[in-house]
C-alpha cells in the first residue's frame, strides 16, 4: 500500500480525497464510496456485455456472468458463507443441536448435530407468515433469508432450533414431537 494511503488511513481521512471520517471502520468517505459503486456497476456491465467474465476478464461466451472457472469460485465463496451464516444463527438460538427433548434422533451418533439437517422453526408456527413478510409476498424465501432476517434483527426471541424431522412432525400434526403420544391418545 501507498505511504499517502496509510498515512490518510491513521490520520482517519478518506484514502481518495482526504475529507475527515466519521467512521473509524471506512477508508473512503461516502462519496468516494458512491462513485467507485457507480463505476464499478459500469464498467461490470461493459463486461457483461462484451462478453468478458465480471471478474477475470476473460472471453465469456456461456451466456453468463461469469466464466466457468469464476462462477465455480463464486459459488464456493457463497456456500462458504451461507455455511458461517447458518452455524452463527444456530448458535444465537441454543447452539447447533435439536430443541426438542423428545427427539428420537437427538442422541444417535452425529446425526441431530450436523448442520445439515438442522434449521431454525418458528414457535408460533407462523413460518409462512413470516417468509411472505419478508420477501413482500412475491416469493416464499426461506433459509438464507430468514437467517439474513434473523441477523438484522439483533436474534429475536420466538425461534427455536430443531432437525427437519422434529420440525416436519411439528407441521404435519401442529403439535412439538415429545407431545405427539399423547395428543393422539
Amino acid at each position: 500500500m501507498s505511504t499517502t494511503y496509510n498515512s490518510r488511513r491513521s490520520l482517519n481521512k478518506c484514502v481518495k480525497c482526504s475529507k475527515q471520517l466519521n467512521d473509524i471502520t471506512q477508508a473512503r468517505c461516502q462519496t468516494c464510496r458512491n462513485f467507485e459503486q457507480e463505476n464499478t456497476k459500469s464498467y461490470q456491465s461493459k463486461r457483461i456485455l462484451a462478453h468478458l467474465c465480471r471478474s477475470c476478464c476473460k472471453s465469456n461466451n456461456n451466456g453468463k456472468v461469469h466464466c466457468d472457472i469464476c462462477g465455480f469460485k463464486a459459488r464456493v465463496r457463497a456456500r462458504k458463507r451461507a455455511i458461517e451464516l447458518k452455524i452463527m444463527i444456530l448458535n444465537a438460538y441454543g447452539g447447533p443441536q435439536c430443541a426438542c427433548r423428545g427427539c428420537s434422533w437427538h442422541n444417535q451418533r452425529c446425526v441431530c448435530s450436523h448442520i445439515d439437517v438442522l434449521t431454525i422453526d418458528h414457535i408460533d408456527n407462523s413460518g409462512a407468515k413470516h417468509r411472505r413478510e419478508m420477501t413482500g409476498g412475491d416469493r416464499v424465501g426461506g433459509g438464507d433469508t430468514t437467517y439474513r432476517w434473523l441477523k438484522k434483527n439483533n436474534y429475536p426471541s420466538g425461534y427455536q432450533v430443531l432437525c427437519w424431522n422434529c420440525n416436519w412432525i411439528k407441521y404435519k400434526h401442529l403439535v412439538s414431537p415429545q407431545n405427539l403420544d399423547s395428543h393422539f391418545h
